[in-house]
């Protein structure tokens, strides 16, 4: 038989430590206290589904799932100085898979996302919204890739898709240039273009 000892041969002795920088971590509630959510007044999809508006704030998309299918969101705003936009994809039961996405797998193709804005006193002068800086929790790296960089880049046929995350809720920031916001409130529109094969969010 092996005996293992059961104490140390000498007493463990104490190490002093010095500059150790004591570590921050940063809460959740200061990082969610930069977004502000957008109150959606009109949400419209071209190709017929049912975007029906959930209670907490979120549009929850069902029924038709047409390819190539384009969201249309307007908003009224009174902040200023809107340095960047925020898209959540959530997922819901109701989604295969639990989404993010309507396609069969979960999973959704963003291919483009515009913004325009206008003043609310003068809604028909709307003015785009450049976008840079694009960021995305995760980006799918297989067929060839599909970053969030690829929704500003004008070619339909590239995009934001996240496989194989699908099941979990994702996140893509958009920096605006210049600052979004009006002295006495502003329109923003917000097109949200989507791939072939139901691969709408």
């Amino acid at each position: 038989t092996l005996s293992i000892p059961t104490g140390f041969a000498e007493p463990t002795k104490g190490i002093e430590l010095t500059n150790i920088r004591p570590s921050v971590v940063r809460p959740k509630e200061a990082d969610k206290a930069i977004w502000v959510p957008l109150e959606i007044s009109d949400v419209v999809s071209a190709g017929g589904a049912t975007l029906t508006k959930q209670k907490d704030g979120s549009i929850l998309a069902s029924g038709k799932n047409s390819s190539n299918d384009t969201y249309t969101v307007n908003i009224t705003s009174k902040l200023r100085g809107i340095t960047a936009v925020q898209l959540e994809v959530l997922c819901d039961p109701s989604l295969p898979g639990n989404g993010p996405g309507r396609a069969i797998n979960g999973n959704f193709s963003l291919t483009e996302f515009r913004v325009v804005a206008a003043p609310l006193e003068k809604k028909t002068e709307t003015a785009p919204i450049l976008l840079h800086n694009l960021q995305a929790d995760f980006s799918q790296g297989s067929h060839g890739g599909w970053p969030v960089t690829a929704v500003n880049d004008g070619n339909p046929k590239t995009g934001w898709s996240v496989d194989p995350e699908e099941g979990i809720p994702h996140v893509a920031i958009f920096e605006t240039n210049p600052p979004i916001g009006f002295d006495g409130g502003t329109n923003l529109t917000f097109t949200i273009e989507q791939g072939d094969n139901e691969h709408s969010i």
